[in-house]
């Protein structure tokens, strides 16, 4: 970046000089293909979710250790993978919310398929989930039961909602 303001500033004192003009396009170019590898290095890298919630949270060596430390307090079998279902009730929630966890973790996945969750993609879906506000987390609730995007939901729905929030109603 020096380098093209170095040369920049001498064209601008000497607009004419076609080997500046050339210098100068050739310090964008080099600085353009930088910027391209550091975006390709940067990007989600597909079965990569830890280092993705690393980064987007930037999370601290201590506190990605206590991440851990917890999936592997859920992770019963210690295979290094758990269930939707283990995760809802670590959370100490009623497996009503399992449909709910599952839409959770189906958002952050890129395959929209959730049958076993290891601990890049259980902090990839926490870190997105938490990132919601009270409204947008409706509005994400709603649109799963608009699917066909009515603007509206079926009563039967409406029930299946509160039966996975209210599980005792």
């Amino acid at each position: 970046e020096k380098e093209l303001k170095d040369y920049s500033d001498m064209l601008a004192k000497s607009p004419n000089d076609s080997i500046l003009f050339n210098m100068v396009q050739e310090a964008e170019r080099r600085l353009r293909d930088i910027h391209l590898r550091e975006e390709e290095q940067g990007k989600d890298i597909p079965g990569d979710d830890l280092v993705y919630t690393k980064q987007f949270l930037a999370l601290s060596k201590a506190e990605l250790y206590k991440m851990k430390s917890t999936f592997k307090s859920i992770n019963f079998d210690q295979k290094g993978r758990i269930s939707v279902d283990d995760f809802v009730m670590f959370l100490r929630e009623p497996l009503t919310m399992s449909p709910f966890v599952k839409q959770i973790f189906a958002l952050s996945s890129q395959t929209n398929t959730v049958p076993i969750l290891d601990a890049g993609s259980t902090l990839k879906a926490i870190a997105i989930f938490c990132m919601l506000g009270c409204s947008e987390m409706l509005k994400c609730i709603f649109a799963w039961y608009d699917i066909k995007g009515f603007g509206y939901i079926e009563n039967r729905e409406f029930l299946d909602l509160l039966g996975i929030f209210h599980p005792k109603h």
